[in-house]
């Protein structure tokens, strides 16, 4: 098969125009003197001059109403003035904003389109070849290939694809931040939408380098997505950080992690993955005794994922107490199924699930004593208060595509009429009437929508994208770098 020459010469224009750019180490960002910090620029991606995306550090006012929309309790003036404790601190609070374009507003509106209004995977396809740098596209898309299971290098290059657009579009301040290695005292408020994708960008990154076995590197980007809000946690990085961990064999800073005052203080915080994993830690670290007085106070918080830990890690075949016996609500069922799901390939060792089955037959023994010793407590006993499941706890299991997790999501969670469980933005919690919070309606366009409703004919959308164009310029939108 031979090429005519008038293609073979626009191969070669191609080659010219695109060779060096991001010079020679591929982390230059064009138009600016800074580098990339989290990616390098790829042979297949096409030169643009301008960006996606906008970032920019929020006011103090800003950070405030955001507050105030998380914690109506609380005055304007006990807000500011914990904002501005923070300021002192250092701490600065940034968004990813889109960049308003016709061309944005266009790919925002076929996207609604083809994932909310029509699924068709084969619409966000055609889509990314017209638009490679759409952010949501790369993200849907890269699942549509994931989930056919053949093709996983493609969706893992287009989520490094999409972490390229995050990258080249940092604040000026946010990448001297994150390039001084001070991302703990970085936030990024999940109320915004392109924040929410930045979010979901990583938690896909560290997926992605997981199935590479580049476990270092995947702590490191949970860390770095726990760090952004670690008081909120909003994708629930501390239910499999520990995961992370433990493969990469960083058990001091996992036992460190688990001694903190925020896991030591808040129960919710004190995860199954977390408190066990602590205890495999410690082993590896041959600290036996603290590893059984730690394993005393995991299997005290979470029972019920200790009873299943001795059937499927311990190799109990008949545990000393039943399951009936023991508290359970959906919090807890599935909290520990997190934890459960990814034990089998922590505890490898024989002589660790061998201390594991010894120590935990030990304390069911007891359990079983104290639960069946007096008919007094049938009577007068306690039984804890049900926990709400916490969002973030939803979303992981949502995300994480794990089918024995999902199953143990209610089924009331999912008996809602909007797209909250929507891959693209996960049960965000939106409030468009406050002005706070935005989400991908905000930002498509009802002309555009109304002309792929009524399926109108490329001239007449050319006709409608012309009369949009010309609006812009007549607005002065000119997006440029910073």
């Amino acid at each position: 098969m031979s090429i005519s020459p008038e293609v073979l010469a626009q191969f070669r224009k191609i080659a010219r125009l695109t060779r060096g750019w991001g010079g020679r180490d591929r982390r230059g960002v064009p138009g600016t003197s800074r580098k990339l910090l989290l990616t390098t620029i790829k042979d297949d991606y096409l030169p643009t001059a301008q960006k996606q995306l906008n970032m920019e550090e929020l006011t103090t006012d800003d950070v405030v109403e955001t507050l105030r929309y998380k914690e109506e309790e609380e005055g304007y003036d006990f807000l500011s003035n914990k904002v501005k404790a923070q300021a002192k601190l250092g701490i600065r609070h940034f968004k990813f904003t889109k960049v308003p374009s016709v061309s944005d507003r266009v790919a925002n509106s076929k996207f609604y389109a083809s994932v909310v209004m029509t699924p068709d995977p084969d619409a966000l396809i055609q889509l990314i070849q017209q638009h490679p740098y759409h952010v949501e596209t790369l993200l849907q898309v890269s699942m549509v290939f994931l989930r056919q299971g053949n093709n996983k290098a493609m969706s893992n290059a287009l989520v490094e694809k999409c972490l390229f657009v995050f990258d080249r579009s940092f604040n000026k301040r946010f990448h001297e931040m994150l390039q001084d290695g001070k991302s703990e005292l970085i936030r990024l408020p999940y109320e915004t939408f392109m924040n929410r994708q930045f979010y979901l960008c990583i938690f896909r990154i560290i997926t992605g380098m997981a199935e590479r076995s580049t476990f270092f590197t995947a702590l490191n980007y949970c860390k770095l997505l726990w760090g952004f809000s670690p008081a909120e946690d909003p994708i629930g990085a501390r239910y499999f950080i520990d995961h992370y961990a433990i493969l990469s064999e960083e058990y001091d800073w996992l036992v460190k992690v688990a001694n903190s005052p925020l896991i030591t203080t808040y129960a919710q915080w004190y995860t199954p993955g977390i408190a066990f994993s602590e205890v495999l830690a410690l082993l590896h670290l041959n600290k036996t005794e603290e590893a059984r007085s730690r394993l005393e106070e995991a299997f005290t918080a979470h029972t019920y994922c200790a009873y299943h830990l001795l059937e499927t890690i311990g190799l109990s075949s008949k545990p000393p107490t039943s399951l009936k016996d023991i508290y359970q609500d959906d919090y807890v069922v599935l909290a520990s199924e997190t934890y459960l799901v990814r034990a089998p390939l922590l505890w490898k060792d024989q002589s660790h699930r061998q201390f594991l089955h010894d120590e935990l037959t030990k304390l069911f023994s007891t359990f079983k004593s104290q639960t069946t010793g007096s008919w007094l407590g049938k009577f007068f006993s306690k039984e804890p208060k049900p926990i709400a499941l916490p969002i973030n706890l939803v979303r992981f299991a949502i995300l994480s595509g794990e089918n024995k997790v999902l199953a143990k999501v209610p089924e009331s969670v999912f008996d809602r009429d909007d797209d909250a469980s929507a891959a693209y933005d996960v049960f965000t919690g939106v409030d468009n009437t406050t002005g706070v919070t935005d989400a991908l309606p905000n930002y498509i366009d009802h002309n555009i929508i109304s002309a792929i409703v009524q399926n109108r004919t490329g001239a007449e959308f050319d006709e409608l994208l012309d009369r949009l164009q010309l609006q812009e310029v007549e607005e002065g939108q000119v997006p440029a770098e910073e």
